[in-house]
């Protein structure tokens, strides 16, 4: 019986438990829960292990059963999209590339800034040992 391991059936992956698919990752996820109340939206854990109330008006939005949690009548949901997770580590990353490139530019402008500072300090230690009080200007 041949089997292709590197594109496996979508649905047979399913079956699988989280740790033998292929690429292991759980069946878990977040969801956005609209109260039928208030029409607020909360962010639930699929499974959740304990009740999760509303922020509001206290309404119960879903309680836990063996697994996924059981969502209440009235109560409706959407998964929250992975993409959305991937675009706030995208911003992380975008904030810390432009903090390296301050950094960076901030050790350009030190370095710019070095060779004047030994030129004042020479400066300084002539006048200190009584050198005559003649300044000579460099082109930068």
């Amino acid at each position: 019986m041949e089997m292709d391991l590197l594109h496996p059936d979508p649905l047979e992956e399913a079956k699988k438990h989280k740790l033998k698919r292929l690429i292991p990752n759980p069946k878990s996820f977040f969801m956005d829960v609209k109260c039928p109340g208030c029409y607020s939206i909360a962010t639930v854990f699929s499974h959740a292990q304990t009740v999760v109330l509303c922020g509001s008006c206290n309404v119960m939005l879903c309680q836990p059963t063996g697994g996924k949690c059981k969502l209440t009548e009235g109560c409706s949901f959407r998964k929250k999209r992975q993409q959305q997770q991937h675009e706030l580590l995208q911003q992380q990353q975008q904030h810390e590339l432009l903090q390296q490139q301050q950094q960076h530019e901030l050790l350009q402008q030190q370095q710019q800034h070095e060779p004047l500072q030994q030129q004042r300090h020479a400066l300084l230690l002539l006048f200190a040992c009584g050198a005559p009080a003649v300044i000579y200007q460099t082109k930068p």
